[in-house]
């Protein structure tokens, strides 16, 4: 007989599917960025004709572009990838409140209603989790738009305490709160955070 893991197993076991993908992302990018900077070296050679100095500006004009893209792309899939490891952490939880019949999906109220004990290293991860991640999130999916100013204001409290920790970094030539930042570290971080509570 075949054993059928629980949905709620199931889903918690794409941390790993996860977490190897933000990992490894910056590798394949290196490899596709390396293979194209041999092309445009290949391609300045061919088109300079021997005269170094034309060689030079064409491969620097044309590898500049590539960094230029790949690190706008970078930031990109950090952002992406810290709202889809909030999300996955956030619908796991509404599955554990459904099965307990809670109408809170966070973790101490999951726990209580279940009779387990949350001890307190997974009591300051799960509130890390929510009073600063969640924010967070947010802020990167709805720039903030339409929260209440109760809300706006636990986002500034929260985005304040990410920069001022060192966690995010922050442009405020851009305006207030323009990330242009989130790293790699910070994002298998709180993945490993949700995990470890899920568990």
């Amino acid at each position: 007989m075949i054993a059928i893991p629980h949905p709620v197993n199931r889903q918690i076991a794409s941390y790993n599917y996860l977490s190897s993908l933000i990992a490894n992302y910056q590798s394949y990018v290196d490899g596709w960025r390396n293979s194209v900077l041999k092309e445009i070296e290949t391609k300045a050679k061919d088109i300079s004709e021997g005269d170094c100095e034309i060689e030079a500006d064409i491969y620097s004009q044309e590898s500049r572009a590539i960094f230029e893209q790949t690190g706008f792309e970078e930031l990109l899939f950090y952002k992406s990838m810290l709202i889809m490891v909030y999300s996955y952490y956030e619908s796991i939880l509404n599955k554990m409140a459904c099965d307990v019949g809670s109408d809170n999906n966070r973790p101490s109220s999951i726990c209580e209603k279940r009779g387990v004990f949350l001890s307190k290293e997974k009591q300051e991860k799960a509130n890390f989790l929510y009073e600063k991640v969640y924010f967070l999130r947010n802020h990167l999916c709805h720039n903030d738009s339409g929260t209440t100013d109760k809300d706006k204001k636990k986002t500034e409290l929260a985005l304040d305490w990410l920069c001022r920790n060192k966690f995010i970094d922050m442009d405020d030539s851009l305006g207030k709160y323009n990330i242009y930042y989130i790293n790699k570290d910070f994002i298998l971080d709180v993945l490993t955070k949700e995990h470890n509570v899920l568990l």
